[in-house]
């Protein structure tokens, strides 16, 4: 995939999000029923950008969320993001 096509866009690309994650939570591997925005889109204008979604179970993602999202939930899903695309042979996503 060319550098370009990962930079940020005003809408995001759910079906390759979703084929990029391999339809899978990225926590427990389980089928992802939602995509997630590592860094909310309150916070960024980079939200729609491939290195900052991932896909997640209903349950993590609600968890994600529950309390805030702090700036140490953010360090930890980027690193569990990375983990898991490397896990499945994405190294190119990362």
């Amino acid at each position: 995939m060319a550098q370009n096509d990962m930079k940020n866009s005003s809408k995001r690309n759910d079906k390759l999000i979703y084929s990029i994650f391999n339809n899978r939570c990225i926590i427990c591997w389980k089928p992802a029923d939602e995509i997630n925005e590592i860094v909310l889109r309150s916070r960024t204008k980079n939200a729609f950008d491939l290195k900052n979604c991932v896909t997640l179970c209903g349950f993590h993602h609600w968890e994600y969320h529950h309390n805030g999202v702090t700036p140490q939930k953010v360090k930890n899903m980027q690193n569990r993001r990375k983990e898991f695309l490397y896990l499945i042979g994405k190294d190119e996503y990362v």
